[in-house]
């Protein structure tokens, strides 16, 4: 594959290559274990101590789910950070343009579709089973606007980071074919979920529990490691960049990859 010139930052040629990009990415990963390590204390502790129903349920989950998301909020946070060190000012030189919401509209139709492709597959090897009666179907209507919400949310932010930045960063650095690869098991390895068993209990949680999350979220994928799942969660970083490559656009892998979240979203409702 050759290289193209919209996806090298730093506004290099083909045939330069970069790997400032890379020490800047480090810095927004492990800068945003850092942040997150010190606000996750704090936040399970007035988390805890609230008596809302939601605060109890997201202290309920454990602490490194909600590290988890720190990481997650800190890394969107800092990434205009990252975008002006390597020369994007405006997200439509990523290839971001919410202008023209017909194509994510479109690639969301068409992630959906995918994803039912895969559920049927899985419906047919009897590798799982759809329960569809009143309940569920009354669990469905309740929950659906925020599954929507959910996934046109990690549609746009995650595809701004994986592939907006991730994605161009090894891209910079490498040729086109390991760019991919290596971006893909990156985004893979990032949704390894961290064990349960590395939680704090409640009782235990003090203003610096959030550092014990550190060590399991970098090595959490080594906890019962599950090849099939990485494999996938690759191919699926692999398929997105490779709608981001054909289209020069963020747009559709958006769409697409909002699609597949809702349509699994709402299958976990019938399994």
């Amino acid at each position: 594959m050759a290289r193209s010139r919209e996806f090298i930052l730093f506004k290099q040629k083909k045939g330069e290559y970069s790997h400032k990009e890379l020490f800047y990415l480090l810095v927004l990963f492990f800068g945003s274990l850092i942040v997150a390590a010190i606000l996750s204390g704090p936040i399970c502790l007035i988390l805890n101590s609230s008596d809302s129903v939601i605060a109890k349920r997201m202290v309920g989950r454990g602490i490194c789910k909600i590290y988890g998301r720190i990481v997650l909020v800190t890394a969107l946070i800092a990434l205009p950070f990252f975008f002006s060190k390597c020369g994007i000012r405006k997200l439509e030189e990523i290839g971001c343009d919410f202008r023209n919401i017909k194509s994510i509209l479109k690639w969301t139709c068409v992630g959906v579709l995918f994803s039912i492709l895969l559920l049927g597959i899985k419906v047919i090897f009897g590798n799982t089973i759809l329960v569809c009666n009143v309940d569920t179907l009354g669990v469905l209507s309740k929950r659906l606007p925020w599954f929507v919400l959910c996934a046109a949310l990690i549609g746009i932010f995650e595809e701004i980071l994986f592939r907006g930045a991730v994605l161009r960063a090894f891209y910079t650095a490498f040729n086109p074919t390991l760019a991919i690869v290596a971006s893909a098991m990156f985004f893979a390895y990032a949704h390894i979920k961290v064990p349960s068993a590395a939680n704090v209990g409640n009782e235990s949680i003090g203003f610096l529990s959030g550092f014990r999350c550190v060590i399991p979220t970098l090595f959490g994928f080594l906890y019962n490691f599950k090849v099939f799942q990485f494999v996938k969660l690759t191919l699926f970083g692999i398929i997105l960049s490779l709608i981001t490559f054909k289209n020069k656009s963020l747009n559709q892998a958006i769409g697409f990859h909002a699609g597949t979240v809702l349509m699994l979203s709402i299958a976990r409702v019938f399994t």
